[in-house]
């Protein structure tokens, strides 16, 4: 061989030796990139999961009831308890007056039956 093939030789392997190191550094980042990938693979993992609750929270937030819409059934439940309150103070004074009515009957038909047993 010639001398300029020995250097062709010697420069083919000196590039050979950088390859191979550049190789080895593609390597290290490689697996630097595939740590990479499996943390963001965890954290989609993750991101669903959060993704589910956060639907399942809007569907339980939709069922429940706002402020307006509590204060307006409020509002008809105190209504109508203001109403049977009125029915039963009504009712409570026309009993008052039914017993009242049923005393003077009761003395009216003491007083007759007084009147026919003599």
């Amino acid at each position: 061989m010639s001398q300029g093939q020995d250097k062709i030789i010697q420069k083919l392997t000196e590039h050979d030796q950088q390859f191979e190191a550049i190789n080895e550094r593609f390597d290290k980042v490689d697996q630097r990139f595939e740590a990479v990938d499996q943390r963001f693979d965890k954290i989609d993992q993750r991101l669903d999961g959060i993704s589910v609750k956060l639907f399942e929270h809007d569907q339980r937030l939709d069922q429940m009831v706002t402020k307006d819409e509590f204060y307006v059934f409020r509002d008809q439940v105190l209504t109508g308890q203001d109403e049977m309150i009125a029915i039963l103070r009504r009712l409570d004074q026309e009993h008052v007056f039914v017993i009242e009515r049923i005393k003077r009957i009761e003395e009216d038909v003491e007083e007759h039956r007084r009147k026919l047993a003599k």
